[in-house]
C-alpha cells in the first residue's frame, strides 16, 4: 500500500521543482497524494472495486473535497476487461484482463495500481475417477478408515473462450453435510474435513475449501470421531456462487455416502 513512509521521497522531489520556501513556508499546501487501495487488485468479472486516496497536506492532513482523478493508463479496450469511473474511481470488472490505474491531483501522481479481472465460475461439475459430470455421485464410507473417499468437484469458466471449458483455481467452494440432521441421533458425531483433519473444525457441517491447480478442483471429506458408527446414510452437497452472489450453475452437487 502507498503509505506516508512513501511521502518523504516524494516531499525531497518536489522541493526542487516548488522551492523549498514553499514546502516548509505553507503546510496547508498538498504535497501528496496517499492511496487506500493495494498497488494489486483482482477483481472476479461483473464484480466492483472502489479506488480510494486521499490528498496530504505538508502537515500530514487530509483535505477533505480535494478532487482525486482517476486515470486509466496505456489504455486498451482489448486487454483491460474493466471499466473506470475518472470522478470516483469505480472499477467495474467486464472480462478477464489486466489494466493499470493511477490517482491524480493537480501535477501529483501516485504509484500505478495494477487492476486484474479474473473469471467468474459459470459451472460446477462433479469429478469421478473416469469423468466429470453434473448430478448425483455414490460412494461408500469406508468404515476402517472413518471417512468418505475424496469428494471431489471442479468449477469451470466457460465463457472467456467460446466454446471451451477451463478450470479455475483460488475460488470458494462450500460443502455441507444435509442428511442426516443435526439433530439426528449420532449426526454430532460427523464432520467434514480435508484428508488430514481428526477433528471438527468450528462448524463441523459446513467447510469452504478454494479450488486449486489448472483443473480448478476442491476436495472434501466426510469424516467421523474415533469410535462413534456412521449411520446407513449421509449426504453431502457442494456449491458455489460468484463473487456478485450469483448461483452458479449446477449446483448443488450431491454425494449420497452409503455404509459399508
Amino acid at each position: 500500500m502507498f503509505s506516508r513512509k512513501h511521502l518523504i521521497p516524494l516531499l525531497l522531489g518536489l522541493a526542487g521543482w516548488m522551492g523549498c520556501s514553499d514546502i516548509t513556508g505553507n503546510f496547508d499546501r498538498v504535497i501528496a497524494i496517499e492511496l487506500s487501495s493495494d498497488l494489486s487488485v483482482v477483481v472476479e468479472e461483473q464484480d466492483t472495486v472502489r479506488l480510494t486516496a486521499r490528498a496530504l497536506t505538508a502537515a500530514g492532513d487530509s483535505v477533505p473535497g480535494a478532487a482525486i482523478f482517476w486515470v486509466l493508463l496505456n489504455p486498451d479496450t482489448a486487454q483491460v476487461g474493466f471499466t473506470l469511473d475518472s470522478a470516483t474511481g469505480l472499477v467495474q470488472a467486464v472480462a478477464p484482463g489486466t489494466g493499470r490505474v493511477q490517482a491524480a491531483f493537480e501535477n501529483l501522481r501516485t504509484p500505478p495500481i495494477t487492476i486484474t479481472v479474473t473469471p467468474a465460475p459459470d459451472s460446477i461439475a462433479l469429478v469421478t475417477t473416469d469423468s466429470i459430470n453434473t448430478g448425483i455421485d455414490t460412494v461408500d464410507f469406508v468404515t476402517a478408515l472413518g471417512q468418505s473417499p475424496p469428494l471431489m468437484v471442479q468449477l469451470l469458466d466457460t465463457t472467456t473462450i467460446a466454446g471451451q471449458a477451463g478450470g479455475l483455481p483460488n475460488k470458494p467452494v462450500v460443502f455441507s453435510l444435509v442428511f442426516p440432521d443435526a439433530a439426528a441421533p449420532g449426526a454430532s458425531d460427523l464432520f467434514l474435513g480435508q484428508s488430514t483433519d481428526t477433528v471438527p473444525g468450528t462448524d463441523p457441517r459446513r467447510l469452504v475449501v478454494s479450488t486449486i491447480g489448472t483443473n480448478g478442483q476442491a476436495t472434501a471429506f466426510l469424516k467421523i470421531r474415533t469410535g462413534a458408527t456412521a449411520p446407513d446414510t449421509m449426504v453431502v452437497e457442494a456449491s458455489a456462487t460468484t463473487a456478485t452472489g450469483l448461483t452458479v450453475a449446477g449446483s448443488p452437487i450431491r454425494f449420497v455416502v452409503i455404509r459399508q
